[in-house]
């Protein structure tokens, strides 16, 4: 048994099946072919569609995947207007300090988070992901209490500094002491 393609399958049939006038057509040699067939084809029932190969028709095609799965990542990854996301536990930024910050969820291409503090309560939040391949997108930022409603209420906060591989946040602490904040932010293509 093996996989063959098309015109393999049609060289064994020619050479096994042939118009049997000399009785040459035997059960093994039948058995041969379908089980061949069987093994060459897609079936319905025991096979998975994302491992299924396809040759592309067209030379041009932007597609690099080779089985359907990988075909259908791609195109939903090109249509999708998200590019990368991520829920940052950033903690207190009254503290001032540099650190790496938790990263709770996000994106398969999102790699670090880090909070610069530039001094007393404020501070540069760099989201890193690997090359989305443009700097033509939004960040969108949402900023989470999970502490006290009077300890998270006074942030200003810009985005900057996009590239393809980063973006950050200037967050600043107007007032009171900042504690138990997470950032939500989405990277969304501009259009």
């Amino acid at each position: 048994m093996a996989q063959e393609n098309k015109a393999d399958l049609i060289a064994l049939i020619q050479n096994n099946l042939p118009t049997n006038a000399t009785k040459y057509i035997t059960a093994a040699l039948l058995r041969e072919v379908l089980e061949n067939m069987v093994d060459s084809g897609f079936n319905l029932t025991d096979n998975e569609s994302y491992d299924v190969n396809f040759v592309k028709q067209l030379a041009s095609t932007w597609l690099t995947s080779l089985t359907v799965g990988g075909a259908l990542e791609e195109l939903a990854l090109s249509t999708s207007k998200t590019l990368a996301w991520a829920e940052i536990e950033v903690g207190d930024i009254d503290e001032g300090v540099s650190k790496t910050l938790t990263i709770k969820r996000k994106s398969d291409n999102v790699t670090t988070a880090n909070y610069d503090g530039i001094g007393g309560s404020a501070g540069d939040i760099t989201l890193n992901f690997n090359d989305i391949g443009t700097t033509d997108y939004i960040p969108y930022v949402v900023l989470k209490s999970e502490g006290n409603a009077q300890d998270n209420n006074h942030l200003t906060f810009v985005t900057y500094g996009y590239s393809t591989t980063s973006v950050k946040i200037s967050i600043e602490e107007i007032h009171g002491a900042v504690q138990n904040l997470n950032l939500l932010i989405e990277i969304k293509k501009f259009g």
